[in-house]
């Protein structure tokens, strides 16, 4: 639907080489993710395990 109402948002002379940041960018962001994946699904499976079982239905 955005395509039909802004055809050229993106320019069609541009590629996908010449879009993509950086070497270096995008070593970081690797880094960075693959620090934050562990903590964020630990904090996760941390929160559901102590809060599972808390709440009950009214019935």
């Amino acid at each position: 639907m955005v395509i039909t109402i802004f055809p050229l948002i993106v320019p069609p002379d541009l590629t996908l080489f010449d879009a993509a940041s950086s070497r270096a960018s995008q070593t970081f962001m690797l880094v960075g993710f693959a620090l934050l994946i562990p903590v964020t699904l630990f904090y996760n499976t941390f929160g559901f395990r102590t809060f599972s079982g808390k709440i009950h239905s009214p019935s």
